[in-house]
């Protein structure tokens, strides 16, 4: 079986595990339950964490030399932080339903392809110091005349 990188399971369930260094601070180990014991979901979660926690890590770094506060602060700082992402990712995910077309039965690797792709992109500018949004896409599905409507992370966030 192969793994999901940056994902361990214990007991049944999945938790998200990181290692998380903030400029010249000590570098300190994000673990934070997926609250779930399906290893489809997982799949699906822990790429969106990669990606909020590099954006929050760079803001992080980018506030370093006038927010005053040590090491072990911000990295309480930033776990408090990645809790209320991981619920607000797990509240979008709970509300995103995705609808496959009639023609399409493989819609479960359609999106497995399209997330993997929007994370090793999100990841290469990560690295060169770029840090974008990223978008969600949100279906009701009770009304099939009720537009598609995708919005940025952010805007989700205010």
């Amino acid at each position: 079986m192969c793994g999901i990188q940056n994902v361990t399971r214990k007991q049944g369930t999945y938790y998200y595990r990181k290692l998380i260094r903030l400029g010249a601070d000590k570098p300190f180990r994000l673990r934070l339950s997926l609250k779930t014991t399906s290893r489809r979901r997982a799949a699906l979660l822990a790429p969106a964490l990669t990606l909020i926690c590099e954006r929050v890590a760079m803001n992080m770094m980018s506030k370093m030399g006038r927010d005053g506060l040590t090491g072990a602060e911000r990295a309480e700082i930033y776990r408090r932080q990645m809790l209320v992402e991981r619920d607000r990712l797990e509240a979008m995910h709970a509300s995103l339903h995705i609808l496959p077309p009639d023609d399409h039965e493989d819609i479960g690797q359609a999106l497995t392809l399209r997330l993997g792709a929007s994370e090793m992109a999100a990841q290469d500018g990560a690295m060169q110091g770029k840090v974008e949004d990223f978008l969600v896409a949100r279906i009701d599905p009770d009304n099939d005349d009720e537009p598609i409507v995708i919005v940025a992370w952010s805007d989700l966030a205010d």
